[in-house]
């Protein structure tokens, strides 16, 4: 049944007094639009999914502020949901080019990393004081000082034989040589042919037979030093070690709880015993000027050692609401950094940075489906499959 309307009812008019307040700064800000209940229930539903494979599209006019909605949504959703684990890598000593990937705890991946960056400085700087310490310098010291009484003990028992023998043993610049004397002061040349001719063969057959004997421990003299060499050096390793384990005794204390880490820390104490001369050696070198390059050159060993710490949650309270406005394929999956080693670009794990899907990982990321389209296919595909969004809860575009 058709009706005419009246202009009140084609018009209606609000009374302001009714409204209860005085402007809209009074009011509290609408987080879920307005006239948008059954969007709301949907995305409270679709965020509420917790298996793996469910990401939601959003889709509405740009004066639904559906952008508005969803970061409000997510937020109140990421809130109530635990803060999720660090992402970080180590160094793998036995395949340097494929390092450790490992999580720990929300908070812990900072300490993990401080604990490495200790380790490294006290490293640095309690190596090189080993070997000024008077412990060191006196067993050092004491092998030398074997080696040469052996060396001065053979000498004495040559020059004993040849004295008995009516010779002297001499040290000339060529080295050592036996020669006729007579109360221990050498024959010149005239007093040597006075000798009768039997003397002289006597002296010249003792000369030839003492000389052998000479030769012969002379040439077991390079073997000796080697072993006084090796038992220094057997020294310095035996410091060195029992320095390096002090260092990860703790540290394995700290971090009984994770074995992964306890198998990373007795692969870096293996290591830093085994490079304690280059240890040394890079020391040495920053304590003069320094030549080109030694920087780079004690980060690129040190990093080792040290711990890339991916993705840091130690600061937030619930699970990450990330929003990645350039979705590039490095922007989502991350990349590797590079530096420059005398013309050469080189990398480390320690160069690896996260993407979006690394930092939302554990919460939810937010895309613009229209930006994410409206790159190349080569970057927004691999190898002609769609880029998958599996490693965050609730991907939404």
């Amino acid at each position: 049944m058709l009706r005419t309307l009246t202009a009140a009812e084609v018009r209606p008019e609000t009374d302001p007094e009714s409204l209860g307040f005085g402007d809209t700064s009074e009011l509290d800000a609408q987080r879920e639009g307005v006239g948008q209940d059954r969007a709301v229930r949907a995305l409270r539903f679709g965020l509420a999914m917790t298996a793996p494979g469910y990401n939601l599209f959003v889709l509405g006019a740009p004066e639904t502020d559906r952008r508005v909605l969803v970061d409000a949504l997510a937020a109140e959703e990421a809130a109530g949901r635990e803060v999720p684990d660090d992402l970080l890598y180590l160094h793998d000593f036995e395949t340097s080019v494929r390092p450790r990937a490992l999580r720990l705890g929300a908070g812990r991946g900072r300490r993990l990393r401080a604990d490495a960056e200790r380790f490294v400085e006290e490293l640095r700087s309690m190596l090189p004081a080993l070997f000024q310490e008077d412990e060191f310098r006196e067993r050092i010291t004491e092998l030398a000082a074997g080696f040469e009484r052996e060396q001065k003990a053979m000498l004495e028992e040559l020059g004993s034989a040849a004295s008995a023998e009516g010779l002297a043993l001499l040290q000339t610049p060529q080295g050592f040589a036996f020669a006729p004397a007579e109360n221990g002061k050498v024959l010149d040349k005239e007093r040597y042919e006075a000798l009768d001719e039997a003397t002289r063969k006597r002296l010249a057959e003792a000369n030839e037979r003492l000389t052998a004997q000479l030769l012969e421990k002379i040439q077991d003299l390079p073997s000796r030093q080697q072993e006084m060499l090796r038992a220094q050096r057997e020294v310095a390793r035996e410091l060195v070690t029992a320095t390096v384990k002090q260092l990860v005794r703790g540290l394995r204390r700290r971090w009984q709880d994770v074995p992964r880490i306890i198998g990373w820390l007795d692969a870096v104490e293996a290591d830093a015993i085994e490079h304690a001369q280059t240890i040394l050696a890079l020391e040495h070198e920053a304590e003069g000027p320094r030549p080109p390059g030694a920087a780079a050159a004690q980060d690129v060993f040190y990093a080792r050692y040290r711990v890339n710490l991916l993705v840091d949650h130690g600061d937030e309270e619930g699970a990450p609401v990330v929003y990645e406005g350039n979705p590039t394929l490095e922007n989502l999956v991350g990349r590797i950094d590079h530096r420059s080693e005398f013309g050469n670009l080189t990398t480390d794990f320690t160069l690896i940075r996260p993407g979006a899907l690394q930092r939302a990982a554990g919460g939810i990321l937010v895309l613009d489906a229209e930006r994410l389209l409206g790159k190349s296919p080569e970057r927004a595909f691999q190898a002609g499959r769609p880029l998958r969004i599996s490693d965050v809860s609730h991907p939404i575009l």
